[in-house]
């Protein structure tokens, strides 16, 4: 079966949903082919697990200190139209079975034009469903417009909707060890001088900060920053007892994976981000604050760290979905997903563990 799987490489979650689905397809016979784009594609790594794939620029979704730049989101969108109508133009999807999407545009729109037959399958579009939600603006509305013959929706939680899966991700990135007693810190959209300055506040024993932003590791007596790099990240993670980081879906999920405590600063105006902090307090899985201080730091620590942290034990999303797309195109309809989603709801394991705070 020949696949084209177009990513949204905007954020990390979705290349990393690309980098564990693509080899179970490819491990059943798959030929996949991906089509990655929207961040500039000097940014990205190689992504050997990926090829072969293309890359190619797409709209950007800047943030200032914290918060979405709505006009910079919206001018992007704009300035894009014209090459996305473009770019669907080109794209040959002659010799595909089936086209992937991830919140891509270009391979969703050619494939409904084209007549190829899609699935979408990508957490952005759970919010489409009649499930707990922040309301939408206009923006936060353009990833359900993207077509497809079928969705699929990786979320924490199915509430009743027989087309949501467990989150799609990759266990094996990092080996959980004994917690050290630290907090790992990813805000990348805070300067980590911010972040510092706020931290260096709290009596608690470390707290590491990873940034894109640092340019090389520095201490300030318990708080330490350190230039982001994979690796080190994953092995931080790995021994931490808690994480402070946004809402995005990836990380959350990793943690939620390790067994790790979790306060979420969601980025202010980003509607998955507010409803995805939303969700996890309320399926009890995590902590949330609408603004970073050294209170609201130290009030997590102090409700949260006398007890076991969350722990999720998700099953293997990427493989079955991967069986069952090659079971072939009698099976892509929602009766197939319905059954493919209540069997592996009935394999999640959930410890919960969860607070609101206040800042």
């Amino acid at each position: 079966m020949k696949i084209l799987y177009g990513v949204h490489t905007i954020g990390f979650g979705h290349l990393s949903a690309a980098l564990a689905l693509v080899p179970q397809l490819k491990q059943r016979g798959a030929n996949v082919t991906c089509y990655l784009c929207g961040r500039d594609p000097s940014q990205l790594p190689d992504l050997p697990q990926l090829r072969p794939y293309t890359t190619h620029r797409g709209a950007d979704v800047p943030f200032t200190d914290g918060k979405l730049n709505q006009m910079g989101y919206y001018a992007s969108l704009a300035a894009n139209v014209a090459q996305v109508a473009r770019q669907v133009g080109r794209l040959e999807l002659t010799d595909y079975d089936l086209v992937l999407t991830d919140s891509e545009y270009v391979t969703a729109f050619a494939a409904r034009l084209k007549n190829t037959f899609s699935i979408s399958v990508t957490h952005l579009t759970v919010y489409e469903k009649p499930i707990p939600k922040k309301k939408l603006g206009l923006g936060d509305r353009l990833p359900f417009i993207s077509p497809a013959g079928l969705k699929i929706h990786p979320h924490w939680g199915c509430y009743g909707q027989n087309d949501i899966v467990p989150p799609i991700y990759r266990k094996s990135d990092f080996d959980v060890s004994e917690p050290d007693g630290s907090v790992v810190v990813y805000l990348d959209t805070f300067s980590p001088e911010r972040i510092v300055d706020i931290l260096r506040l709290v009596d608690f024993g470390r707290f590491v900060i990873y940034s894109r932003h640092a340019t090389g590791s520095q201490r300030h007596g318990n708080v330490e920053t350190r230039p982001f790099d994979s690796e080190g990240f994953k092995s931080a993670l790995a021994s931490a007892s808690g994480v402070i980081c946004s809402a995005g879906f990836l990380l959350a999920t990793e943690a939620l994976g390790a067994g790790k405590r979790l306060l979420l600063v969601p980025v202010e105006d980003h509607h998955e981000q507010l409803s995805n902090a939303m969700v996890l307090h309320d399926l009890g899985l995590a902590s949330v604050t609408h603004q970073l201080t050294s209170r609201s730091v130290e009030q997590w620590i102090a409700e949260t760290f006398a007890e076991a942290g969350p722990l999720v034990e998700w099953p293997d999303t990427a493989g079955a979905i991967a069986e069952w797309i090659l079971q072939g195109r009698q099976e892509w309809n929602h009766d197939r997903l319905a059954e493919l989603s209540q069997t592996l709801w009935s394999q999640v394991k959930m410890r919960e563990a969860g607070r609101v705070i206040r800042a």
